[in-house]
């Protein structure tokens, strides 16, 4: 009878740990939960807190330029036929509503992504805008999003819409931090900031380029650029 009173108290002790641990493991779990939703948290305020540093810089600096507003409205016609394009044969859309008018929902991915890179290379602002919003709408998961976003922000910088670039790099890293067009984006922002003759921000984005990305072209072409501005 003794023995068997042991046999249970140790059941019991046993059943005890175990809910204990048990207990431990889920209290753990949920302390990780919270600092993982803490972390979310301050890394979502720092981003809103750079857009809206952005936005104000941009505005400031139009202001004075009497530029553009942050961001700016797509144009309504499309821009320039680069001579490649025009010995093809081709034509630009120039009625958006003849481009609105064509299914890109239907069209495949790799075709989709050939016509994005070709209004690209003739600098057709509104062709690209189109694609790029169907593919980025239909697409979700490709990896080729982040490359897109950056694209779209080098066609705003070259129309000096430099709000709108920076609302372009900034949702590159913001969305895609670990992709491969991450480090161009934020050397590219260092060079929009540049090109808005903001040194100091130029400089900061700059040598951000250097401390997340050791060695990348980016980071080389970000040490050059830094021995330039003054």
């Amino acid at each position: 009878m003794a023995k068997i009173m042991i046999l249970i108290s140790a059941v019991l002790v046993g059943c005890s740990s175990v809910q204990q641990s048990q207990k431990t493991n889920l209290r753990d779990s949920f302390s990780q939960l919270s600092a993982d939703q803490k972390a979310q948290q301050k890394k979502t305020r720092m981003e809103n807190e750079q857009e809206a540093r952005d936005r104000k810089m941009v505005l400031t600096r139009q202001s004075q330029l009497g530029g553009p507003s942050y961001p700016q409205a797509l144009p309504q016609t499309s821009a320039k036929l680069t001579p490649s394009l025009a010995q093809r044969g081709k034509v630009l859309e120039v009625n958006p509503d003849s481009v609105i008018a064509r299914n890109y929902e239907k069209m495949p991915e790799g075709q989709l992504y050939a016509e994005i890179m070709d209004r690209y290379q003739a600098h057709d602002l509104w062709g690209f805008e189109l694609r790029s919003k169907a593919y980025l709408g239909k697409f979700a998961k490709s990896d080729r999003r982040d490359e897109i976003i950056y694209l779209k922000g080098m066609m705003d910088l070259g129309e000096r819409n430099y709000g709108g670039a920076l609302a372009q790099f900034n949702r590159v890293l913001r969305d895609h931090p670990n992709g491969k067009k991450a480090p161009s984006a934020m050397f590219a922002k260092g060079m929009t900031y540049r090109k808005m003759n903001l040194a100091r921000e130029a400089k900061l984005a700059l040598r951000e380029v250097l401390q997340r990305y050791p060695g990348s072209p980016e980071s080389m072409r970000a040490k050059a650029e830094l021995k330039i501005i003054k």
